[in-house]
């Protein structure tokens, strides 16, 4: 597993060292969310879905993932608690924003 650390620095992730990274992300893992970051600039949606057993770090590794997609720019604004909170919040958030929706299972399933 190679460990790439990144730093965000004047409006890009920047490879850095351990030292001075900000978080780190394995290498197949960065390759995929840059796929995801090509696809909104092409003003695609995109869907990740992660599932695992409880207290497993699904909201964590969301949350990683947010903000690496996002450039820094994953706020509260950008997590919903509920199917309506999720519709709310697609309506005013900026093209090529993301949205966390945790335990969606219960938010999809009711």
């Amino acid at each position: 597993m190679v460990q790439i650390n990144l730093k965000y620095e004047k409006g890009k992730w920047i490879e850095t060292t351990a030292q001075e990274r900000e978080f780190f992300l394995n290498e197949l893992l960065k390759k995929k969310l840059d796929n995801i970051k090509m696809i909104l600039k092409k003003n695609w949606d995109c869907v990740m879905l992660i599932d695992g057993k409880e207290r497993a770090g699904k909201s964590t590794f969301a949350t990683i993932c947010g903000q690496y997609i996002s450039n820094c720019e994953l706020g509260i604004k950008n997590y919903a608690s509920n199917l309506q909170d999720a519709a709310k919040k697609i309506g005013t958030l900026k093209p090529g924003s993301v949205l966390i929706i945790d335990e969606g299972s219960f938010v999809f399933g009711s």
